[in-house]
C-alpha cells in the first residue's frame, strides 16, 4: 500500500510540473499580443502648405483663401484653437475633430483696408498632436494702394511771423476696376495751410 501511495504522489507531482510548463509556453505569445494591442496611438496634423500667398491685392479688398490639412496619425485629431498675430487676418476651421485620414480646411480672410506694400501674418493652429502641438501657416500679400501722396510731406523751411508761405503737394491715385476710386478728400490740420486737388488724366490715370 505504501508503494502504491507513493507511486500516486509521484504521478501527481509530474502531472503538475507538466501542466505548469504547458501554461508557461502558452502564456508567452499571449503576453506579446497584449503589448502589441496596447501600442499608444497619436494624432498628427499635416498642412498642405505652410505658406499661402494672396499675391497682388487691391487696397480695400477682402480676399478669401482655403488651406487644407489632414490627420495623418492613427488617433482622433482635435483642433483646440486658431490664433492670428495680425488684426487684418481672420481664420476659421471647417472641422474641430478629424478621424485618422480625414481632411479639414482653414478659411483665411485678409482685410486689406488701410494696408499697402508687402504684408505678412501668421496663423497658429493648436491641436492634440503630441509631437507638434502647434502648426503654423504663414500668410503673405502685396497690397496695391489706390491712393498715395507724393511727396509724403512738405517742408517749407523757416517762415517769419505773419508772413504767408506756399508749398506744393500732389495726391496720386490710380483708377482701378472701372473707377473704384471715386472721391478724394483733403483734411487740413491748420487753417494756415491751403491745399486743393488738381485733376489731370495722363496715361497712368494720376489724379
Amino acid at each position: 500500500m505504501r508503494e502504491h501511495g507513493r507511486t500516486i504522489r509521484i504521478f501527481i507531482v509530474l502531472f503538475a510540473i507538466a501542466a505548469m510548463g504547458t501554461f508557461r509556453i502558452w502564456q508567452v505569445p499571449a503576453g506579446q499580443g497584449t503589448t502589441a494591442a496596447q501600442k499608444k496611438k497619436h494624432a498628427s496634423i499635416t498642412m498642405t502648405d505652410s505658406v499661402y500667398d494672396f499675391g497682388k491685392v487691391i487696397q480695400g479688398d477682402k480676399p478669401v483663401a482655403t488651406v487644407t490639412f489632414r490627420n495623418t496619425g492613427d488617433d482622433v485629431l482635435l483642433i483646440d484653437q486658431l490664433v492670428t498675430d495680425k488684426k487684418y487676418i481672420t481664420a476659421a476651421v471647417s472641422h474641430e475633430l478629424l478621424l485618422p485620414g480625414e481632411q479639414g480646411s482653414i478659411r483665411v480672410t485678409l482685410d486689406s483696408a488701410g494696408l499697402h506694400g508687402d504684408v505678412v501674418g501668421h496663423i497658429a493652429v493648436t491641436t492634440n498632436d503630441e509631437e507638434r502641438s502647434t502648426a503654423f501657416l504663414q500668410v503673405r500679400a502685396h497690397v496695391q494702394a489706390i491712393l498715395a501722396v507724393h511727396p509724403p510731406f512738405v517742408f517749407v523751411g523757416q517762415v517769419a511771423r505773419e508772413r504767408s508761405f506756399s508749398g506744393k503737394a500732389k495726391v496720386v491715385g490710380k483708377l482701378v476696376d472701372e473707377g473704384k476710386l471715386k472721391a478724394i478728400e483733403i483734411r487740413k490740420s491748420s487753417e494756415a495751410i491751403e491745399a486743393r486737388i488738381m485733376q489731370r488724366r495722363p496715361k497712368d490715370a494720376i489724379l
